[in-house]
């Protein structure tokens, strides 16, 4: 059995142009390969510049954002200081008013001792003249004799 002849024509690419065959010469093939040079170097020059531009937005973004967190920490620091100037000042006159109390305390037991320490003295200096005049009492009742003051011999 015979095979019949092996047609190409399918497998040709163009199938209008299947038989010519173009030549280009160095001078085309150089000037296609400049102009997709120049393409792409035009679309990477567009591709760039989007680019910058994006970076130059988010770099403003992030100042302001920044700028804005600044702020709001300078305003809760503004706050914060506030707050803690009134809790001082409260503190202050809490412990003022305590000292105050613990020295009105103090004064008074100091005045206190003070008047023991009189009541005290005045007792002894009391008991003192009390005993010197039992002592002249005794010793006035050691001269006087029961006879009436003449002693027998």
């Amino acid at each position: 059995e015979l095979l019949p002849p092996f047609d190409i024509s399918a497998l040709k690419r163009g199938s209008d142009t299947a038989g010519t065959v173009e030549h280009r010469d160095f001078a085309d093939i150089q000037l296609e390969e400049d102009a997709a040079a120049e393409d792409r170097m035009a679309r990477f020059a567009d591709f760039l510049a989007d680019w910058e531009r994006r970076v130059a937005a988010d770099k403003r973004a992030r100042s302001e954002e920044n700028r804005a967190y600044l702020e709001f920490v300078q305003a809760l620091q503004r706050r914060t200081d506030a707050y803690r100037q009134t809790y001082f000042r409260a503190r202050e006159a809490y412990r003022r008013r305590c000292l105050l109390a613990e020295r009105e305390r103090q004064r008074l037991l100091a005045e206190a001792a003070a008047v023991e320490v009189a009541a005290a003295a005045a007792a002894a200096e009391a008991a003192k003249a009390e005993k010197k005049r039992q002592l002249q009492e005794a010793k006035r009742g050691k001269k006087r004799s029961p006879s009436g003051g003449k002693a027998r011999k």
